[in-house]
């Protein structure tokens, strides 16, 4: 390839490099909006979150369930009627004196009498009134297990903001990650533009040769395209994120940046402790056993009969013979002596399930504090990744700058500025490494501790 190819070939990599970032600087100009917030973009997603908005849809119908399960202490009243047509006479014997003995008439009815009524249509209507009484101790303990339900709601609502909320964070943070790559690209171009500027004047001045300007804008080309690389996956972040917050996706982004927290001298034990009662899955869990027990006194309460205060009243219509009105009141007493068993049973179930339950307790209480320690961990070795990655950036930025000014002097080779420029590249892209790393600990770890929704 002839020196005049090489050059049309490097300038149309730099023409491409800035017509591709043209789309860039124009997004940096559409940039320019209010700051999001971390707790604003939570805010935003819990709002318009879907799962979430489900999830608030069950606790509404655990809350009606409790109301049903109350309405079990009140009094019942069931109505009853019936039209058909008699398909057998009815009738009724009445011995001889049945009505009485009577001076000068004797015994009424005299004879042996049996009245009958025709067939005919009848109609039965029946109201009955009954009030619990024995009952209640069931019905409260079955109240309570209800309202348990309804807390199980509950919490898994929180899960769900929980889980939300870690979405955003992890998105958040990955733009946050982005914005310090385009930063560091811009270091890492600003660089190889300054080396260009001198390694083009000694070009100029028949010091070196064409080759090492040729190989200098090479390497800016390299630059730009990186950072045209890294503005187009921010903008595709950006509008996954804004679809995470149920916002129009060409809304603009721009973050509030978080520092890099030093957490060396957090209680562990602590945090951990916090985490054990505020993990929703883990008050999910404490919910299971306490509905589980209170499941087994329900079954253990049906022993008792049913004693209820019960009013009847009946009314039979176009009959003859039968009353027409027809009202009691009194007590009510059903029971079952004899069950096979049945019971002993129920309540030993209930017994597995209270005992599954309480593992499944231990375990989830387990698994969060192993979960808390090891990402606190991760975040303290990210940490540490990141301030080394950081110093060795800005070593071989201090060098690639010294190298350029030695190259001006004519104390050191173009391709030591080269050299330089391609070791500021790795260590920023080590040094975003790093930080990656440390936004995706940072994130588990806040999911981990099970931190607050606002």
């Amino acid at each position: 390839m002839t020196t005049s190819e090489s050059l049309l070939r490097i300038a149309g990599l730099a023409l491409v490099a800035l017509v591709a970032s043209r789309p860039a600087v124009a997004q940096n100009d559409r940039l320019s909006t209010a700051p999001l917030t971390l707790d604003e973009a939570i805010g935003f997603a819990l709002k318009n979150n879907r799962d979430v908005a489900s999830s608030s849809h069950s606790v509404s119908s655990a809350i009606d369930a409790v109301a049903n399960a109350r309405t079990k202490r009140l009094p019942s009243l069931e109505l009853q009627s019936m039209a058909g047509q008699a398909i057998t006479e009815v009738g009724v014997d009445f011995p001889a004196g049945a009505f009485g003995n009577f001076a000068g008439i004797g015994p009424v009815p005299s004879v042996d009498t049996r009245v009958t009524s025709p067939r005919r249509p009848v109609v039965f209507a029946q109201a009955s009134l009954t009030q619990p009484i024995s009952q209640l101790h069931r019905i409260n303990l079955n109240v309570k297990a209800t309202s348990v339900g309804r807390d199980m709601e509950e919490e898994k609502r929180r899960g769900t903001m929980q889980a939300t909320a870690a979405n955003v964070r992890k998105a958040y943070y990955a733009l946050l990650q982005l914005d310090a790559g385009i930063r560091a690209a811009d270091a890492v171009l600003a660089s190889s533009r300054a080396l260009d500027g001198v390694v083009a004047d000694r070009v100029a001045q028949r010091v070196v040769l064409k080759g090492d300007g040729l190989q200098s804008q090479l390497r800016v080309a390299e630059a730009a395209q990186e950072r045209v690389k890294l503005q187009n996956a921010r903008a595709e972040r950006e509008e996954q994120f804004n679809l995470l917050l149920g916002r129009d996706p060409r809304t603009p982004v721009v973050l509030v940046p978080i520092p890099i927290r030093d957490d060396a001298n957090v209680d562990l034990d602590a945090v951990i402790a916090q985490a054990v009662e505020r993990r929703a899955d883990v008050r999910a869990a404490r919910l299971r056993v306490e509905r589980a027990e209170l499941e087994q006194r329900v079954v253990a309460a049906g022993r008792v009969p049913d004693v209820s205060l019960a009013m009847s009243y009946q009314s039979f219509f176009n009959s003859d013979l039968l009353p027409k009105n027809l009202a009691s009141v009194g007590v009510q007493v059903k029971w079952e002596p004899w069950d096979w068993g049945r019971r002993a049973r129920e309540a030993n179930q209930k017994g597995h399930e209270i005992e599954q339950a309480r593992l499944a307790l231990k375990q989830a209480e387990d698994t969060v504090r192993t979960d808390v320690a090891h990402s606190f961990r991760e975040v303290q070795r990210a940490r540490g990744d990141v301030l080394v990655a950081r110093a060795a950036e800005d070593v071989a930025q201090d060098h690639a700058r010294v190298v350029t000014e030695r190259i001006k002097v004519s104390s050191a080779l173009p391709v030591d500025g080269l050299s330089a420029n391609t070791d500021v590249a790795q260590a920023g892209a080590r040094a975003q490494e790093a930080l990656s790393g440390y936004w995706a600990a940072r994130a588990a770890y806040e999911q981990a501790i099970g931190e607050d929704v606002p």
